[in-house]
């Protein structure tokens, strides 16, 4: 378990950076909490619509539910530290 740098399209051990600077992570420990979570989107999304969503849904998706937390200082803006979530 660990954390290592990323590509924007999600190669792991690839090297990419914000606009600060510094690169992009992802590791084990929060991966796990994210695939967890896409299993149930997926099935609620599946018994609500009747298939299972597409990678550009469940992108869209995650741009829309990500914005709240953005207008809310609770993302990183380009690698700069935040404070911990509440």
């Amino acid at each position: 378990m660990g954390y290592w740098n990323t590509s924007r399209e999600g190669v792991s051990f690839a090297l990419d950076f914000h606009r600060d600077g510094s690169p992009l992570i992802w590791g084990d420990p929060v991966a796990d909490v994210y695939c967890q979570a896409l299993r149930e989107i997926i099935e609620i999304f599946t018994a609500d619509v009747g298939r299972a969503p597409s990678i550009e849904e469940l992108v869209a998706g995650l741009k829309f539910a990500a914005a709240s937390f953005e207008e809310d200082g609770e993302l990183s803006p380009g690698g700069a530290p935040t404070s911990p979530r509440r």
